[in-house]
């Protein structure tokens, strides 16, 4: 019995979305296609479901089915295997395809205001190749690879929405598609220096994502386990407050 090679490692969200051979051997099950199908109920333009968590432990699939909704949501599955592609094709969930720009970024205990900055701005590089790129666009692409660029919550929320309009002008894009892969470790990251993250940039995230109309903007999020686990050395008030942060993000437990 020999497993392929796909199965002895972990998913790299990044690295492996454009890697064509990702999701081979890959298998759809009930419970993904399902799930598959609640997020994409977001697409209608007059959705407020587009802000979610997946909750799991390590290695129960979490982040390949996010590949997988990745790649969806960016109009790829005609690329997708043969063996799920007619079982998730486009004309089952939606009439329309969806031509989202995924935003991707990896936990780490770092800010998590800095590197979604980074992400949005390697997107746009990807997002704008072979297309001429407004002023606007160049300078934010610039401002995103400088490491001491300053970046606050609100900067974030503001630069998404103004970033969505701009890639729907230009034609390049029907929305936007954000994943924080281990978010856990932003988390940790916010209980250890509180004065660096505020957690309600989490919250101002899926308030956007859920007033964003007929331009979406999703917002997945991966976590090990509840909210309530990474807060639990803060004080009972902190702890209700990120609880409540927590509802505002429909979960899907894996």
């Amino acid at each position: 019995f020999r497993p392929s090679s796909r199965f002895m490692r972990s998913v790299h969200i990044e690295r492996d979305f454009v890697d064509s051979e990702a999701l081979e051997g890959y298998i759809l099950t009930e419970h993904s296609r399902e799930s598959l199908s609640r997020i994409a109920l977001g697409l209608r333009s007059k959705s407020t479901q587009r802000a979610w968590r997946i909750t799991g432990n390590y290695g129960v699939g979490k982040s390949i089915f996010t590949l997988l909704l990745a790649q969806w949501f960016a109009g790829e599955a005609h690329s997708f295997p043969s063996s799920f592609k007619s079982r998730i094709g486009y004309k089952k969930i939606t009439p329309i395809a969806p031509r989202l720009m995924p935003v991707l970024v990896t936990g780490s205990r770092d800010s998590m205001a800095r590197s979604i900055f980074s992400a949005i701005g390697c997107s746009l590089e990807h997002c704008y190749e072979g297309h001429r790129k407004p002023k606007a666009i160049t300078e934010f692409i610039h401002n995103a690879r400088l490491n001491d660029y300053p970046v606050s919550d609100q900067k974030i929320i503001d630069t998404l929405v103004e970033v969505n309009d701009c890639v729907i002008t230009d034609g390049l894009s029907s929305g936007l598609f954000l994943v924080i892969d281990e978010l856990g470790k932003f988390l940790e990251f916010a209980t250890l220096h509180p004065e660096q993250q505020d957690i309600y940039l989490l919250q101002h995230l899926a308030e956007m994502a859920s007033r964003s109309g007929n331009k979406p903007i999703f917002v997945i999020g991966l976590l090990h386990q509840g909210f309530h686990a990474y807060a639990h050395s803060l004080s009972d008030v902190v702890q209700r407050e990120w609880e409540k942060i927590a509802a505002r993000f429909e979960e899907i437990v894996f």
